[in-house]
């Protein structure tokens, strides 16, 4: 087995919410949304993935330096999550470089074990947009015409795959419910959140307001409102010096390379 848990759950549960960082994490809008998540709901870590997913030289360990000393060195890594009150487990980390099949037969094997009944995965993408915009994905149609009716945005695309598009193909596979959310990161919010170093949490917003009508649950967003400020405020100061998100106009039709 690729994952270990090493916290016994007899729960069964109703979902499984999947995000990684990495490519998928534009604008840091994947790890503050499930951060948001599992702090809401109180989720405990319960497992890991244990196989070697990840290229060093692309991932690098990250690591704490004290006056000289080697303080901490944490390797990248994915962790399993288990909320009681949400009845749901949550996979976060980083997208793996390595052995991508074997990554997914471990989140398939997840999904059979806890008797997963819908899937979901949150992901971020930079977008020569004004303003964010939520985007999805599907395995059936009738869950394509329930994103419609909540306006999100159907995708169009022909091109390298991310690892969220060969999960939602292979746990389509076993009749479950299966959507991959997106939110689309302006490029003015991008640059200002790279240079910041901090989340876009105006297009985070959105992703989890739209998630939240989406499974129908509650989310508590009145926080994030406070973050929204904040990071505009941010954003504006930043604008006014920095020239090249100051004059930056997207050209009608025009999108970076969307890698679902």
């Amino acid at each position: 087995m690729v994952y270990m848990l090493f916290k016994e759950v007899k729960e069964k549960a109703q979902n499984l919410i999947l995000g990684l960082k990495g490519y998928s994490d534009a604008g840091l809008i994947t790890t503050y949304s499930i951060e948001y998540l599992l702090r809401k709901f109180k989720a405990e870590k319960i497992g890991y993935f244990k196989k070697n997913f990840y290229d060093y030289s692309v991932n690098r360990p990250f690591i704490i330096v004290e006056d000289g000393v080697i303080k901490k060195l944490q390797p990248p890594a994915t962790e399993i999550f288990h909320s009681k009150n949400m009845e749901t487990i949550f996979v976060y980390g980083f997208e793996p470089n390595l052995n991508w099949y074997e990554f997914v037969d471990g989140i398939v094997n997840l999904t059979k074990k806890f008797e997963v009944k819908k899937f979901y995965s949150l992901g971020g993408l930079i977008d020569y947009i004004r303003e964010p915009r939520i985007s999805g994905l599907v395995t059936n149609e009738k869950l394509r015409k329930v994103l419609v009716d909540l306006g999100v945005e159907l995708v169009n695309y022909r091109g390298p795959s991310s690892i969220y598009s060969l999960l939602l193909n292979e746990i389509g596979k076993l009749n479950i419910e299966a959507v991959s959310l997106w939110g689309h990161v302006p490029y003015k919010n991008y640059l200002a959140s790279n240079q910041l170093e901090i989340p876009d949490t105006l297009t985070a917003y959105q992703l989890l307001e739209k998630f939240s009508l989406l499974t129908k649950i509650k989310l508590d967003l009145d926080e994030l409102l406070d973050e929204c400020r904040k990071f505009k405020k941010k954003m504006d100061t930043i604008v006014k010096v920095e020239q090249r998100i100051r004059t930056f106009k997207p050209e009608k039709g025009e999108h970076p390379p969307y890698i679902a």
